[in-house]
């Protein structure tokens, strides 16, 4: 029997939030960034997620948006999401040449008057078992924004606000969303595998809905909400074009990941031991 305690976080890849003290608990598979461009490797997610459908959020109507309005609860809080598009590249030039990516296009929007200090992390998993996550691939990111005529945020400019930081610092990771800011963005997956009918894309760090759960071990877990969305596409592998791809299905769930020790400092939860 797992005992459940809440405390409001503030949050943002992939993945959390921050204590009511401005410190967040961090996660268990945060990354430190590239320090140069490479060969994206293979991408190797953590095995000990759980996922929990969640039912009783309401959707939003835009297909693939979810909205500030959608949390039921007034202590909590949602950056607006909303998917444009998924589409393959193959860069002519730089790293990244002559290989093959497929890349998601979205928007992250502010629409309270508070600033909001976030941390998304996108993942993605297809109906073959392979996983993706979203890579720091400057040369693609910017063949993205000629072949899209538009500048984009990626991996490129998180980077780049991240290298002036201490990588102890608590809240490293994390990035400003200013009040009534809408940001395009852009992230960059190695190539779909042919086979490939049905893909899952997953977006944590929009809500700072975290929670901590106590296992009767004592371990630790944390709870958080993140957004869901399903795709398929017909046809067969020869005729493979991420435009066929139709979103088919979103929804909240609620995934469980390995607490790493509290930063020096940090206050612990309500009720924790």
């Amino acid at each position: 029997m797992m005992r459940f305690h809440c405390r409001l976080f503030l949050v943002l890849a992939t993945s959390m939030g921050f204590l009511a003290s401005g410190t967040p608990f961090l996660r268990a598979q945060d990354e430190e960034p590239a320090p140069e461009e490479k060969e994206a490797p293979e991408a190797e997610l953590p095995e000990a997620e759980t996922e929990v459908p969640e039912t009783e959020v309401p959707e939003a109507e835009t297909p693939g948006a979810a909205t500030a309005e959608t949390p039921t609860s007034g202590q909590f809080w949602v950056v607006d999401f909303e998917l444009k598009a998924l589409r393959m590249i193959a860069p002519k030039e730089g790293v990244g040449a002559g290989s093959v990516y497929w890349y998601m296009l979205y928007t992250l929007s502010n629409s309270a008057k508070e600033d909001r200090q976030v941390f998304v992390n996108i993942t993605a998993t297809s109906d073959g078992g392979k996983r993706y996550a979203d890579l720091y691939l400057p040369a693609v990111e910017r063949a993205i924004e000629r072949k899209e005529n538009t500048p984009l945020w990626g991996k490129e400019d998180e980077f780049k606000v991240l290298a002036k930081r201490k990588p102890k610092d608590p809240k490293y990771h994390y990035l400003t969303l200013k009040a009534g800011e809408k940001r395009s963005c852009v992230a960059v997956f190695n190539r779909l595998e042919p086979t490939a009918n049905k893909v899952t894309v997953r977006v944590a760090g929009l809500s700072n809905e975290v929670r901590e759960v106590v296992k009767d071990d004592g371990s630790r877990l944390l709870e958080e909400r993140v957004r869901e969305l399903r795709f398929e596409r017909p046809g067969d592998e020869h005729a493979m074009s991420l435009d066929s791809f139709k979103l088919v299905g979103k929804d909240w769930v609620k995934r469980q990941i390995p607490a790493a020790p509290a930063a020096e400092g940090a206050v612990a939860p309500s009720g924790s031991k």
